[in-house]
């Protein structure tokens, strides 16, 4: 089955990046405050009920695509979570199909930042 547009690569894209700021600058801070980091895991986020708010969806994508080794965390320059992310999102668009998103390049198991 493929998808039919980029438009899930890109809300990933922008939901990631985005959320990055949000806590890296701790602005908005009403914003800010809906995300609850994890006591024992540096970098990672407690999910709320899962829901399709950008909290909860966020959060959950953050959680599957960070791995310890990437070197990313909140102090991390945003051009290069921005840079790294971009990168993430084609080197899985590379694993389906070369000119169409599919099922297999969203799998949050194949993402990692």
């Amino acid at each position: 089955a493929v998808v039919s547009t980029q438009s899930t690569g890109m809300y990933r894209y922008h939901s990631l990046l985005e959320m990055f700021k949000i806590i890296k600058s701790h602005n908005p801070a009403p914003l800010y405050d809906l995300f609850l980091k994890s006591p024992r895991r540096e970098n990672y986020f407690i999910l709320p009920k899962s829901t399709n708010s950008f909290v909860y969806q966020s959060s959950n994508m953050w959680n599957h695509c960070l791995k310890s080794s990437s070197g990313i965390d909140f102090n991390s320059p945003t051009t290069i979570v921005k840079a790294r992310i971009k990168k993430m999102l084609l080197t899985n668009q590379r694993k389906g199909d070369a000119n169409d998103w599919s099922v297999e390049n969203l799998t949050t198991n194949s993402i990692c930042l």
